[in-house]
C-alpha cells in the first residue's frame, strides 16, 4: 500500500513539473510572438512611411536624384528587415503550433495520469473496507 502510494505520489510530482515547463515554455513563447508582432507593425508604419517619401522624391527635379536615391535604399532595407520579421513570426508561429500541440499531449497525459490516480485512490479504498471488515470479523471472534 504504501509502495502504491509513493508512486502515486510520484506520478503527481513528475505530472505537476510536465505541466509547469509547458506553462513556462507557452508563456515565453507567447511573449517572444507579441513582439515580434509589434515589431512588424513598426516596420510596416516605416514601410509605409517610406513608400510615401519615395513617392514625392521622384516627382521632384533630377537634381533631387540622389536624395531619392537614398530614400530606395531606405526603403530597400527597410523591407528586407520586414522579410526577416516575417519570416522570425512565421517560425514563432510554427513554434507555437508545437507548443500548442505538446501542451495538448501534456494534457493527455495529465488526465491519464489523473486517471490512474483516482483509479489507485479506489483500490486503495476498497483494499481498506476489506481490512477494515477482516479486522471486525477477527473481533467478533474474539468477543
Amino acid at each position: 500500500l504504501e509502495q502504491r502510494c509513493e508512486s502515486e505520489r510520484r506520478n503527481v510530482e513528475r505530472t505537476t513539473t510536465i505541466v509547469a515547463q509547458s506553462d513556462e515554455a507557452e508563456v515565453a513563447c507567447t511573449e517572444e510572438f507579441e513582439h515580434i508582432r509589434s515589431e512588424i507593425a513598426a516596420l510596416q508604419g516605416e514601410v509605409q512611411d517610406l513608400e510615401e517619401e519615395h513617392d514625392s522624391l521622384r516627382s521632384r527635379h533630377s537634381h533631387r536624384h540622389a536624395e531619392s536615391r537614398r530614400a530606395e535604399d531606405q526603403y530597400r532595407d527597410a523591407l528586407k528587415e520586414r522579410r526577416l520579421a516575417e519570416q522570425r513570426a512565421k517560425d514563432l508561429s510554427e513554434e507555437i503550433a508545437g507548443t500548442l500541440q505538446q501542451l495538448s499531449q501534456l494534457s493527455a497525459e495529465l488526465e491519464q495520469s489523473n486517471q490512474e490516480l483516482d483509479e489507485a485512490r479506489a483500490a486503495v479504498e476498497q483494499e481498506e473496507e476489506q481490512w477494515q471488515q477482516v479486522n471486525e470479523q477477527k473481533q467478533q471472534k474474539l468477543r
